[in-house]
């Protein structure tokens, strides 16, 4: 029969394990046997778990989370994405979980924007964290149909290039569909793509045209 270890060895055993999985550990537990739980937070992550003495001594896999051992259910996947969620992503929610998908990584989440209430789907917790870009529609990459046509509307009222879609709405269906615009300072109207009303980078050529022409005027003058 193998030798109960003592409280400094369990100590030494766990504070090594922690160094090499970058985690932190709760010290003042009570150790009973090896089965002694021990809570456990990772600097990565900051996934926080309990793991066992036997585990920190037998089977020594660090952070749960970022091994991908956390076993999947509504309230961890939840828990999951808003700790995971970056600073620059904080304006987005998750909406619902459909329910007749599967749990894991790829399960379908329904996300949504606080600032301008577009809603999407995305079908890897994992991978969305990835990535650099937050909302499809304010960062510019919605996809350009139809159903998307209010958030887009909505979207370019609230820029500063002042310029309002005024015709042609029923033939977005890409993100070179062209429609009316009405520049609001000048009220010129004008055929311009859909994508580049997202982008703001719009300007009135006819007005773009006067000066031009001005300029060249005053110079030969």
């Amino acid at each position: 029969m193998s030798k109960k270890l003592t409280k400094m060895e369990v100590l030494s055993i766990i504070e090594e394990s922690c160094k090499r999985h970058s985690l932190i550990f709760v010290p003042d537990f009570e150790y009973k046997n090896i089965q002694t739980e021990v809570e456990t937070e990772c600097l990565v992550c900051k996934y926080k778990f309990k793991r066992s003495v036997f585990s920190f001594k037998y089977n020594d896999y660090g952070c749960a989370d970022c091994n991908g051992q956390i076993p999947y259910s509504i309230e961890n996947l939840v828990e999951r994405f808003y700790r995971k969620r970056p600073p620059h992503k904080t304006n987005i929610i998750l909406l619902s979980i459909p329910k007749e998908n599967s749990l894991g990584n790829k399960t379908l989440l329904e996300l949504a924007c606080l600032e301008c209430g577009f809603t999407w789907d995305w079908y890897n917790i994992n991978n969305y964290f990835d990535k650099k870009y937050g909302c499809p529609c304010c960062t510019g990459k919605i996809q350009y149909n139809q159903e998307n046509l209010p958030f887009i509307m909505e979207y370019v009222s609230k820029l500063p290039s002042n310029i309002k879609i005024i015709g042609r709405l029923d033939e977005v269906s890409h993100n070179e569909s062209k429609v009316d615009v009405k520049f609001e300072e000048c009220g010129h109207t004008e055929e311009k793509s859909i994508r580049r009303c997202v982008a703001g980078n719009v300007a009135c050529t006819e007005c773009m045209i006067n000066k031009k022409f001005t300029r060249e005027n005053v110079y030969l003058s």
